[in-house]
């Protein structure tokens, strides 16, 4: 559980951690691909040390088309994989031509 990567490759769109990098695969960006950033942070402290783990991903999904049907194939993916949905924003970026949803997500784990 709360495996980004796992719930991306279901969907299936091409993830990448941190920014696009050229593979043999895909040596350009695909036309819809997805960013994915993650942060921990200790929780519940305890005499012995933290307890749990508050974790948060943030997943930047490019696409040269209409994004939401691939937004809604990966809201369902993490969310199977234990991720709750905190917040959604998307715009348009005209110097690439994408579209850019950013989505944050929220899971604690221990």
């Amino acid at each position: 559980m709360l495996n980004i990567l796992s719930a991306l490759q279901s969907v299936p769109v091409p993830a990448f951690r941190g920014a696009f990098r050229p593979t043999e695969a895909h040596p350009e960006p695909p036309g819809t691909y997805c960013v994915y950033l993650t942060n921990r942070t200790p929780e519940w402290p305890a005499d012995d040390g933290d307890t749990a783990e508050r974790r948060r991903a943030f997943l930047h999904l490019y696409a040269l088309g209409d994004p939401e049907t691939t937004e809604a194939a990966i809201e369902a993916a993490m969310k199977a994989e234990g991720w709750q949905l905190t917040h959604v924003s998307d715009a348009y970026v005209e110097a690439s031509g994408h579209y850019e949803a950013l989505s944050e997500w929220v899971a604690i784990s221990d």
